[in-house]
């Protein structure tokens, strides 16, 4: 089971993790896949988004394909509240620990 430990010194000892080596590769042959594929669906939205101008709905054959409708979100502003009201903005300010895991790329090359 992973869990994420609150303890301020984390054990940086490096792990051999040599016979997870050949997934390891293929994990890093997936994540460039998936760099790959998210460019390409970039650049056909935003074609597609370009034909739609400020029309909502797209149709392919007269049948609704895509919408792209307009909406209005609210968010608090932290950096504002920040600003005006910082004592109380420490007060209600929480620190999470998390784990980030991170593929270095091969350097092998």
């Amino acid at each position: 089971m992973n869990t994420i430990s609150a303890d301020p010194e984390p054990d940086l000892t490096p792990v051999a993790v040599d016979p997870l080596a050949d997934q390891l590769t293929r994990l890093r042959a997936l994540l460039a896949r998936k760099r790959q594929i998210e460019a390409e669906a970039d650049e056909i939205r935003a074609a597609i988004q370009d034909a739609l101008g400020d029309y909502e709905v797209g149709t392919v054959h007269g049948l609704p394909a895509v919408t792209w409708t307009h909406h209005i979100r609210h968010a608090f502003d932290q950096t504002a509240f920040k600003k005006a009201e910082p004592a109380l903005h420490a007060v209600y300010l929480k620190a999470t620990p998390y784990r980030r895991f991170t593929v270095i790329e091969d350097t092998d090359d």
